[in-house]
């Protein structure tokens, strides 16, 4: 029994150590402009016009606080074909963020982000 306990607590323990104690990525799109060769004068800007208005809808959307409408062009984004692993990643991670980002407003009261997580609720189940 106790080594039963023992090895419990190293499963536990090792589950701390794996999910790490620090802040969510937030948004941040510095991994995400890198991701899609955004930056000004960087070569290797995608040349797939759905992929690039995306993108620039995404970075927009951010600019202007406006977490749904960046949290729906990430999933397009998401589910586009032809991205390459640091892309999809990129775009895992800046969506992670925004939906801490908008949960934690909701939590605060803000009736836009309630409102927009009621509307991601009722539409989930309509793909």
């Amino acid at each position: 029994m106790k080594v039963r306990h023992w090895f419990l607590a190293q499963i536990l323990l090792l589950a701390v150590l794996l999910t790490g104690c620090g802040k969510p990525a937030g948004t941040n799109t510095a991994e995400f402009e890198k991701a899609f060769h955004l930056a000004k004068g960087a070569k290797g800007a995608p040349e797939d016009p759905a992929i690039k208005a995306a993108c620039e809808e995404t970075l927009a959307a951010l600019k202007a606080s406006d977490l749904p409408r960046a949290m729906g062009s990430l999933g397009r984004l998401r589910y586009t074909q032809g991205l390459t692993v640091d892309q999809e990643i990129a775009v895992q991670n800046l969506l992670g963020g925004v939906q801490v980002k908008l949960a934690d407003k909701a939590e605060h009261g803000d009736k836009a982000a309630i409102e927009a997580i009621a509307n991601m609720k009722r539409n989930s189940g309509r793909r």
